[in-house]
């Protein structure tokens, strides 16, 4: 009677579907139990790179040549003047002031529209004809 009312109501089918329920539960567990050591070496890694982690490299600041946010001129113009120079050489002369600005900027030289109206206004940069200017030393 035993087996037979388990015959007639899918029991074996059922008892099947759990026992492959429990089993693959078993593997899924003991696959993730094995992986555990990964997990716990990329915690450890982590941890790691945190505590190296180099602090922040402060760059001590470099006084520049021209002063920092004033419209004044700077004192040393002859010695910013032979930064410029080097510059226009390229251009050609006479040179058009807007590609004497473009350049400085590449060149990551200080304030070069300070600058720059610094050196018209002490006459080392003369207009040769509209838009075009060349050096006075």
């Amino acid at each position: 009677m035993g087996f037979a009312n388990i015959a007639a109501n899918n029991g074996w089918s059922m008892a099947f579907l759990g026992i492959s329920i429990v089993m693959t539960g078993l593997i899924v567990l003991s696959l993730a139990i094995s992986q555990i050591h990964k997990l716990v070496a990329f915690w450890e890694r982590r941890q790691a790179k945190a505590a190296q982690a180099p602090a922040p490299v402060v760059e001590p600041e470099i006084e520049s040549p021209a002063p920092a946010l004033s419209g004044q001129c700077p004192i040393n113009l002859d010695e910013l003047a032979d930064l410029y120079q080097p510059l226009t050489e390229p251009l050609g002369a006479p040179f058009e002031l807007k590609e004497l600005y473009r350049v400085a900027g590449e060149s990551d030289l200080p304030h070069p529209h300070i600058t720059i109206r610094c050196f018209r206004e002490a006459g080392l940069l003369t207009m040769e004809s509209e838009g075009l200017f060349s050096w006075k030393r």
